[in-house]
């Protein structure tokens, strides 16, 4: 780390704390961020505490080039600084009581005496300038960044007021022709200075406007700047406040000058400016609910069904005793209400199992504490005068053996039962109950049957039911099965996509045409993972739920509501597209609390997912490569890769550094690569641009100068999926080059990797000719031996 990033991290955060509060921070950090925010069209930033990781990672960009730090840190000086020079440049004009109208030449005599006195940095006038054109002389304060842009432009402001005579006002509006002569004396071209050659012009053409503007000239006329004026839906005469604002926001995008973010585990995230273009950022897909009434106590294992726009909460185990009671929540009304009923009350249960016909609730098996139930019940929920009753069912036929974790579906006034366990085996037989004939039928099935299990999912869609998942007694399972209540035919399903991971004590709930598979507990922790199955590709998909995208806020992720990790809770599907979480058990205590994922919300963010997925397949297959609209070229030999500035600095500071700064390198258009192979330079570019690229067809010496080209350019992921790479190939034989390679790259797990295999081996490895070579790497040798010593203690 530099000193100049240590003395900025220091200043941010001097007493090392995890967290800071932002309005603690420095104004130039904060100013980032706001205008990240605006652009996305987000609230203002409150004054909670933030984790500081994501502001020394923007420190530490911001120390990146060898002017930022002293920018950053001496704003407020060279506010001052300006100020007091416009301060003397008036006297100046005072003190010589010169006269400037509009065509009076300034000699270079007068123009060299500025500079002596004022030490400030003016282009050579040898046939005089306009008055409007002495903007000139703070060429030095405005060829600056977005953090010191406004602060410049407002000295020079001052400036163009006086020369053209007019009252030195901020506030007043600006006419179309001030607002040109602004132009013609490039304040606003500062842009293009700071950021790059035509930035103006390119933005511009990204409107389709191109033809109006003449790029020779580097200025617009009053009639163009008009039109462009509409092109932005500026007001008539608009300030100049806002067009720095449009500028600076719209450089700061095609700079790709956005804070990079960290996740929750403090990874940081590869940026991708792209994305902002294109996706809302819906915070709200996870709610927790906060209802008003008497809640019901903790609890697992029990059930929740839909009756009349209501939640009934039924039984249960709280970590003591099985339940019994009844809890209503009105989704109208948002409230909980205890259930008094009457009739014939079942006992007390937890992990029974229930369904729904019409008012009815059929509560079928369970645990009591103590015993094992095969029990059938249903609970009237719109009796006489609105009493809800208990009635236990008295039905024909060989009724299913007591079990618990079993389930149960309607399909065509039928009760299908299925699985469970009776604390010796599990089951896979299918029963049917029929509510018109009060019957129990064991059919004959055929088909693929599943492995007996409990604590899975059953899930109705059309005439079939669809199991997932469950516990054999022996292994935790994760396949799907589909069975036909016609056809009475079991099939297994072949899916595609990542499957959910073995698990029993889940949920599963059928919205439209997908499966929504919910928590559960995998044989290792419990989990808050969502998957939906989608029966129209017959492809399991893992959604971004946590509703902030793929680039995590922090504070953003101390706003959203996303359920702990659970199993044995209850999630029940509503008309309009909600699924309720209720209670569960998080491997150390029951819970009762509420929360509801809006599944339309979600919908909405998968579609836009795969619109932005189509758009970027296309900007990057159109760009990647491409001579016509590209603005460099990469020349290899006699071989050339065409790229665009602008999409290379977004994805590497270096490349940032290289494009973009005040070097002779900035203006290139051809830059010659040496030391590296056209096939690498080609395959690292691909990445660059698409963020992939075929491992399997590389070899190990590609490998290595594609890992070389990554560590250079700062692409961390590229680096990292090289390194994983190559250790493949790492054995006795290669272990020695290896290590001096990572050396190298600072390839710090290849590194590793190559460490541990040499301290494994090294009565074999130092007898062998390449060990040799690590006695030409001291710093290597020291290392490798403090290693030895440590191990051998």
């Amino acid at each position: 780390m530099s000193a100049a990033t240590k003395g900025l991290i220091e200043f941010v955060n001097p007493c090392n704390t995890k967290y800071i509060y932002l309005d603690k921070l420095p104004k130039f950090v904060k100013q980032v961020h706001q205008q990240m925010r605006e652009i996305e069209g987000r609230q203002p930033f409150g004054k909670g505490l933030y984790h500081c990781n994501n502001y020394e990672n923007l420190i530490q960009k911001l120390a990146n080039t060898r002017q930022q730090y002293r920018q950053s840190v001496q704003i407020e000086i060279r506010k001052q600084i300006a100020s007091q020079e416009y301060q003397a440049w008036a006297n100046y004009i005072k003190d010589r009581s010169l006269e400037l109208p509009e065509q009076h030449k300034v000699t270079g005599k007068q123009l060299n005496e500025l500079r002596r006195s004022y030490d400030v940095f003016i282009a050579k006038g040898e046939n005089g300038l306009r008055p409007s054109e002495l903007l000139n002389v703070f060429n030095d304060y405005t060829r600056v960044n977005q953090f010191t842009i406004l602060m410049d432009n407002w000295c020079v402001l001052q400036m163009v007021h006086y020369s053209m005579g007019y009252p030195m006002n901020m506030n007043r509006l600006l006419t179309f022709e001030e607002i040109a002569t602004l132009v013609q004396t490039k304040v606003l071209a500062t842009y293009e200075r700071s950021l790059g050659q035509d930035l103006l012009f390119r933005e511009i053409c990204s409107y389709g406007y191109w033809n109006l503007f003449d790029q020779s000239k580097g200025y617009m006329s009053i009639k163009e700047f008009s039109n462009f004026v509409k092109i932005f839906k500026y007001n008539v005469e608009p300030t100049l406040g806002g067009i720095l604002k449009e500028f600076g926001f719209a450089a700061n995008l095609f700079q790709g000058e956005f804070v990079k973010e960290i996740d929750p585990k403090e990874d940081i995230v590869r940026f991708d400016f792209f994305r902002y273009l294109f996706l809302e950022r819906n915070l709200m897909i996870w709610r927790k609910i906060d209802p008003q009434g008497k809640q019901p106590g903790d609890r697992a294992a029990h059930s929740c069904d839909l009756i009349m726009g209501k939640l009934y909460i039924f039984g249960g185990w709280n970590g003591m005793n099985a339940l019994a009671d009844i809890h209503i929540y009105d989704l109208n009304q948002n409230q909980w209400t205890e259930l008094q009923t009457n009739g014939e009350l079942p006992s007390y249960r937890n992990n029974h199992t229930t369904a729904v016909y019409q008012t009815k609730l059929y509560v079928h098996g369970g645990h009591n504490g103590n015993t094992w139930l095969d029990d059938l019940y249903y609970l009237e929920t719109n009796g006489q005068h609105g009493q809800a009753s208990w009635y236990k069912v008295h039905p024909q036929g060989q009724i299913p053996t007591a079990r618990a974790c079993h389930s149960l579906n309607i399909v065509s006034k039928k009760l299908y039962l299925f699985g469970g366990y009776d604390g010796q085996e599990c089951f896979n037989e299918i029963e049917i109950y029929d509510i018109q004939e009060n019957r129990w039928i064991q059919p004959s099935v055929i088909g693929t049957i599943p492995t007996a299990r409990n604590a899975h999912t059953m899930t109705r869609y059309k005439e079939n039911l669809y199991l997932f998942g469950g516990h054999s007694g022996a292994q935790h399972l994760q396949d799907l099965h589909v069975f036909n209540t016609y056809k009475l035919e079991w099939t297994q399903v072949v899916t595609k996509g990542t499957l959910p991971k073995g698990l029993r004590g889940h949920t599963a709930n059928l919205i439209q045409n997908n499966i929504y598979v919910f928590g559960g507990y995998d044989g290792s922790g419990r989990s808050n993972d969502l998957f939906i199955f989608n029966f129209l590709t017959y492809q399991w998909v893992i959604p971004n739920h946590h509703g902030t995208g793929t680039y995590l806020q922090m504070e953003e992720v101390a706003l959203s509501q996303i359920p702990q990790p659970r199993q044995r809770h209850s999630a029940t599907a509503t008309e309009n597209d909600l699924i309720y979480i209720f209670g569960g058990f998080d491997g150390n205590k029951w819970l009762n609390d509420l929360y509801v994922l809006d599944v339309g919300l979600l919908e909405n963010r998968t579609i836009q997912e795969e619109n932005y997925q189509r758009v970027i397949s296309n900007i990057h297959k159109n760009l990647f490569n491409n001579q016509e609209l590209s603005d460099i070229a990469f020349e290899i030999g006699n071989q050339k890769i065409y790229a665009h500035k602008i999409y290379l600095a977004a994805q590497s500071p270096q490349f940032k550094a290289l494009f973009f700064s005040d070097t002779k390198e900035s203006d290139q258009r051809i830059f010659i690569v040496e030391n590296y192979t056209y096939k690498s330079f080609y395959i690292f570019l691909l990445f660059v641009y698409t963020g992939f690229i075929n491992v399997a067809e590389l070899d190990i010496e590609l490998m290595g100068e594609i890992l070389s080209l990554a560590d250079q350019y700062l692409i961390d992921g590229l680096k990292n999926l090289m390194q994983k790479s190559i250790k493949k190939y790492l054995n006795n034989e290669t272990v020695c080059d290896l290590l001096i390679f990572a050396q190298k790259c600072s390839a710090h797990s290849l590194k590793n990797a190559c460490m541990n295999h040499l301290l494994k081996n090294i009565s074999i490895i130092s007898e062998t000719p390449k060990y040799e070579k690590l006695e030409l790497q001291p710093s290597l040798l020291t290392e490798i031996t403090r290693a030895l010593l440590q191990h051998k203690e």
